[in-house]
């Protein structure tokens, strides 16, 4: 486990408290467990190793190195795998390598004692050095604990859950007349709602990137699928990291991996296997899910958990081992009700009596028109959907009561949204993605909150999920980093502050791009010679009446407006990292519908 530390920190230092605190949490929730155990064993084999006339007692010290080379190789392959460097096999084997031979050397006594001394005092003063090192910060993150890390016993925990595609006009707690999300609205019922929330960007890369760097995605880049995050953007996950949380993320792993960008300040990364390439193979969509309606949770579950519950089975193991003592910083990201729309029998059952069907597992050609399906497909369809909602609340309020019995909501916020919605041939388009109206790019987000601030209202103000980072760490009392554009909410949730004078905006590519204020929706495509307008009034949820040509005046003010943010955002922009994508990517981004 020492040689796992070490080449952490050889390969990435920013990325080595992490990989330290995801190995430490494994061996006993808690990083000083491994400083107890680790240094101690060394210290005696080094000890052994310098005593004089040690005789046979010095064999100890080669099995213990070969003890810890094995660990670290089983901790990455199981556990870390997604948090190391794929060389870090490599160093492992290579020091184990090294480690036997020079035990073997010693076992010959052609050099007597001095190897076996010398790696003994290196080892040792090495693992020293390294645990030293991630406990005291450096440069901006000291800066960072000093100004805004709150006390221990005071910090709330912070459990942020992104529930994938999901519609804000589909829940109860928006409107919705169908029972699709009875967990979350009772948590919307006793906190707060923010009824016009808008992701920044149309499918999960730029979304996702954009809240959690609150940044849009003209400055952060992460626009393509061979996109990542820039080191130069500070994420929320290293600002809480900064104020003391132990931060823990289970994510999906192709729009969410730490090769992404995300590792950074996370002490404990859970991906597991996608299952979306099995589910679309022929195999399984032509015979077995014909023939067994429920395959596809079995093999959710088994390809590697993406299914709801697979996914708190991951969540409640790894929270059971943690101290609730201590603040933390819980990420969980459902890839339901995502395609294909095919959750388990039970969870159709209230919104359709006809078992789910294949074929309409995923919507149309992105452009196939309002009439590309017949109404009772439609119907089916959003049936379907509206059961990958209900699956999902219902396995997401299983969380939160575990976790509200293990004491995590004694002292914590929640916070429940989407990286996106989806369209089903509203405005002509399907799916997501594609366009900017109100059924992609409109989101739920609700907080509650077990401190004294929480009550239940609704807040009609526009807002972004760019605001959701420096909202949170205002919440928990820290310091918002001046690289960030969002806006904290505190003054609206404190209710300091009524108007609804905001102004959010929404992009897809550099041709099109949107805003919404108090009381307009305004979008426009400038792909082509003459920008194509459409502007809404905010009364209209569902954006039936385009108002254009009846007000020139209000679409010239809302293009200059959006011009302006974006050659803003651009001059200010970092740029993507490229990252090298292979088959497996690939095959995982193809069965999401990201790649041809």
């Amino acid at each position: 486990m020492q040689f796992g530390i070490l080449e952490a920190w050889l390969l990435d230092r920013k990325g080595f408290a992490a990989t330290l605190g995801g190995m430490f949490e494994i061996v006993g929730g808690h990083a000083a467990v491994g400083f107890v155990l680790g240094v101690p064993i060394l210290a005696l084999a080094v000890v052994l190793s310098l005593r004089k006339n040690a005789g046979r007692s010095l064999f100890l010290l080669p099995p213990l190195f070969v003890l810890f080379s094995l660990a670290a190789i089983t901790v990455n392959l199981r556990e870390l795998r997604t948090v190391l460097h794929p060389a870090s096999l490599a160093w492992d084997l290579g020091i184990l390598a090294a480690v036997v031979g020079g035990g073997l050397l010693w076992s010959r006594r052609r050099w007597g004692k001095r190897v076996d001394a010398a790696l003994g005092v290196t080892l040792l003063v090495a693992n020293c050095v390294v645990v030293l090192a991630t406990l005291w910060p450096s440069g901006d993150e000291a800066s960072a604990n000093l100004q805004a890390a709150p006390s221990a016993g005071d910090a709330p925990h912070i459990l942020l859950f992104v529930v994938d595609t999901l519609r804000a006009d589909h829940l109860g707690a928006y409107g919705y007349p169908k029972p699709t999300s009875p967990g979350i609205d009772e948590f919307a019922g006793e906190g707060l709602v923010f009824e016009r929330a808008y992701a920044a960007g149309n499918w999960t890369r730029p979304s996702m990137a954009s809240l959690h760097s609150s940044t849009m995605p003209s400055r952060h880049g992460v626009v393509a699928v061979d996109n990542g995050l820039s080191p130069e953007l500070p994420l929320l996950s290293e600002q809480l990291t900064a104020m003391g949380y132990l931060t823990a993320f289970f994510t999906n792993g192709v729009n969410m991996s730490p090769e992404i960008g995300y590792g950074r300040g996370v002490r404990y990364y859970d991906v597991p296997q996608s299952s979306a390439a099995v589910e679309r193979t022929p195999v399984f969509r032509g015979f077995v899910f014909r023939l067994l309606p429920d395959a596809r949770s079995w093999v959710r579950r088994t390809t590697g958990g993406s299914g709801p519950d697979a996914r708190n089975e991951r969540v409640l193991a790894w929270a059971r081992t943690v101290d609730p003592e201590r603040p933390i910083f819980l990420y969980v990201h459902y890839m339901g009700p995502h395609t294909p729309y095919m959750p388990p029998a039970e969870f159709i059952a209230p919104f359709s009596s006809t078992p789910a069907q294949h074929r309409l597992a995923e919507p149309p050609p992105r452009d196939a028109g309002r009439d590309a399906l017949a109404p009772d497909d439609l119907e089916q369809m959003i049936a379907q959907y509206d059961g990958e909602i209900l699956w999902h609340d219902v396995h997401l309020r299983r969380l939160l009561e575990e976790l509200r019995r293990l004491g995590w909501l004694d002292n914590a916020i929640v916070a429940i949204t989407s990286d996106h919605g989806e369209a089903f041939g509203e405005h002509g388009v399907w799916g997501h993605g594609y366009s900017l109206f109100e059924e992609v790019v409109r989101v739920p987000l609700i907080l509650w909150s077990s401190l004294s601030w929480n009550r239940h209202q609704r807040i009609t103000a526009p807002v972004s999920l760019v605001d959701l980072a420096p909202t949170l760490v205002d919440l928990a009392g820290g310091r918002i980093p001046p690289a960030w554009d969002g806006l904290s909410l505190r003054p609206w949730i404190l209710g300091e502050r009524q108007d609804d004078e905001r102004v959010v905006f929404q992009e897809h590519r550099p041709s099109d791009r949107a805003l919404r204020n108090a009381g307009w929706a305004y979008i426009e495509n400038t792909s082509e010679a003459e920008p194509r307008p459409w502007l809404y009034s905010s009364s209209d949820v569902t954006q039936q009446e385009e108002l254009s040509a009846r007000f020139p005046s209000q679409v010239r003010e809302f293009h200059v407006l959006l011009q302006d943010r974006v050659e803003l955002d651009s001059s200010r922009g970092v740029g993507a990292t490229e990252l090298e994508l292979d088959e497996a990517d690939l095959e995982r981004l193809r069965a999401l519908g990201y790649v041809d």
